[in-house]
């Protein structure tokens, strides 16, 4: 509400309302969105307002300046999407930092529409050819990729020269404009530089840009039904648009160490079975060797006893 000497302006949500469509095909994120329509409704609250004051005054001369000096005029205004494009930047804030060596997956905002408004967006798969493309929604090995900087370890910023290995331990490359991971070697086709739109940080859900060494982005088509991820072009709009996704680490758990309990340990000598005589068995008789059977008996290797014959009763 803007409010003035004379005059009151309501603003609600239902009657202006940006257009989506427009914003996302020029690729503005909602941060900007929102920035521009703040701007629009203060210069239509400030207009109201100051053409309101400017009457009340006329009033005053005519009667002769005995009506009081107004008041200064106050303003408020409760833009919902301001609201949310701050709780979004609060909430990049403490999202974890992107670290060289983490495993990420890119999510593309090219996706199929899913209530109205929001994406849902596939992620870039590396095949086990080289090929690359974003056809599934998958979180598996095959999306996996490991951001490397090429100064070394340390948080990912904005402006850092980057290198994407695939889990078959290969590295996006571009060439003119297509996109495959054939390649085990660094170099300039496989260095991309990463942006955000604000220089801002690069943190778990931070929305990235990757500039291949030809200067255009890499990008996934929505019309392109078969997901191809191609470097088509300079811009920097939704189809270039990639949300990174790290990896969450493998949970630790606490392992309670091993308890064995060990028979005590005594001095008593060992005992061993007595010795048999050669042939001093006779029928029946358990035995281990047929030496130890006598009378022409075998030790039988079943039943473990002296015997003529297996038929022997």
């Amino acid at each position: 509400w803007a409010q003035g000497a004379g005059c009151s302006l309501v603003t609600d949500r239902s009657v202006i309302r940006p257009r989506r469509r427009g914003a996302r095909q020029l690729g503005l994120s909602g941060d900007v969105r929102s920035m521009r329509l703040v701007v629009v409704l203060s210069v239509v609250a400030l207009a109201a307002a100051s053409a309101g004051g400017a009457g009340q005054k006329d009033a005053c001369r005519d009667s002769g300046g005995a009506c009081a000096k107004p008041q200064r005029d106050s303003m408020l205004l409760q833009i919902r999407y301001g609201q949310l494009g701050a709780f979004k930047a609060s909430a990049m804030e403490s999202a974890a930092k992107i670290e060289s060596g983490d495993i990420v997956f890119l999510k593309v905002l090219t996706g199929v529409p899913h209530n109205a408004s929001r994406w849902v967006g596939n992620r870039v798969t590396v095949m086990p050819t080289g090929d690359v493309h974003a056809k599934w929604d998958h979180t598996g090995a095959w999306q996996q990729i490991t951001i490397e900087r090429e100064a070394g370890p340390g948080p990912v910023q904005s402006g850092d020269a980057v290198f994407l290995w695939s889990h078959w331990k290969k590295a996006l490359t571009v060439n003119e404009i297509s996109v495959t991971a054939k390649s085990t070697e660094k170099s300039n086709a496989s260095r991309f530089i990463i942006e955000t739109r604000n220089g801002s940080a690069i943190v778990d859900g931070a929305s990235v840009f990757f500039k291949a060494h030809t200067g255009n982005r890499m990008d996934v088509r929505p019309e392109d039904k078969e997901g191809v991820v191609q470097a088509n072009f300079t811009d920097m709009g939704l189809w270039q648009e990639i949300v990174l996704e790290r990896k969450a680490p493998p949970a630790t758990t606490t392992e309670s160490p091993d308890v064995t309990t060990e028979a005590p340990m005594t001095d008593a000598p060992a005992t061993s079975a007595p010795c048999v005589a050669e042939g001093s068995l006779g029928k029946c008789q358990p035995c281990l060797k047929s030496e130890q059977c006598g009378g022409g008996r075998y030790c039988d290797p079943y039943m473990k006893k002296c015997v003529r014959s297996s038929n022997e009763p």
